[in-house]
């Protein structure tokens, strides 16, 4: 395993370099990781796995919901994530390069070529539902890129769309992230400051409190927040958290408000 840091929450790029060689098959990370919210260097993950011939397979779910999704920049073999997570129906989308889509046969029927992409990958027909709620994601992002909603959604525009994202967001954890910090007896897991660095999953722990307490005292205010390890099982058991217990989970997003984020203060301050 690569494993992380418990000082420091990260896991260092040595310390997968050393892991890595000649039988190195498959490098698989999560872009962001949905306990820490930091944002993992995949353009350097895939630059020492192909180093050594191996492919790198990227899990952007919770990344794509805050930055644009560049897989030729990083140049990853392999990127999936959740439509839903981009405010789009709940569909999966796959890429593959070309390289790495030719490398395999496909679980369709045995008669459809090798080289048929995307077919080869299509047991059946979409759920047309969903077909119709993707199209007007690209309505949606239009609208967020100050473009005509009718307009193709075009690259450009995404870019644009998810810059306006990350503006609207950034102040929103910068302040929660302040208010933990201030906060004696929070801990705060995953990168304590606003930043590249991280998206606004902010995660954190109050010493000597449950987090299973804290949070089924917020769900009484009608704020919605989670608690848990997150399906970051082994993180929290490397991080000396109880999994069963895990953290407190803030997940803020470009429609949340500065409001918003006073009333959760006022009432963390009111439990905490």
């Amino acid at each position: 395993w690569w494993r992380v840091d418990p000082a420091t929450q990260e896991a260092p790029l040595s310390g997968l370099d050393e892991l890595l060689n000649e039988r190195t098959a498959l490098v698989i990370l999560p872009q962001v990781s949905n306990l820490l919210g930091a944002v993992a260097d995949v353009r350097e993950v895939a630059r020492l796995a192909h180093r050594v011939g191996a492919r790198v397979v990227v899990d952007g779910v919770a990344f794509a919901a805050h930055r644009p999704v560049d897989v030729a920049a990083w140049d990853v073999d392999w990127y999936v994530f959740s439509t839903y997570k981009v405010y789009g129906p709940h569909m999966a989308v796959l890429y593959g390069s070309e390289a790495a889509l030719a490398e395999l046969t496909g679980p369709n029927h045995f008669f459809i070529p090798k080289e048929s992409v995307p077919y080869k990958f299509e047991l059946g027909g979409c759920n047309h539902e969903a077909c119709a709620g993707l199209v007007g994601l690209g309505r949606y992002l239009n609208f967020a890129a100050g473009r005509p909603e009718e307009e193709p959604c075009r690259r450009e525009t995404i870019v644009t769309a998810f810059r306006h994202f990350g503006e609207l967001e950034l102040p929103l954890q910068a302040r929660l992230l302040e208010w933990l910090r201030g906060r004696k007896g929070v801990r705060i897991i995953g990168p304590a400051t606003a930043g590249p660095e991280r998206v606004p999953v902010i995660s954190f722990r109050v010493e000597g409190r449950s987090s299973a307490a804290i949070c089924r005292e917020i769900d009484a205010t009608e704020v919605a927040l989670r608690q848990g390890h997150m399906y970051a099982y082994r993180l929290c058991t490397a991080l000396g958290i109880d999994p069963e217990d895990g953290v407190v989970r803030v997940s803020l997003l470009h429609y949340n408000t500065p409001a918003e984020v006073e009333r959760l203060i006022g009432i963390l301050d009111g439990i905490l």
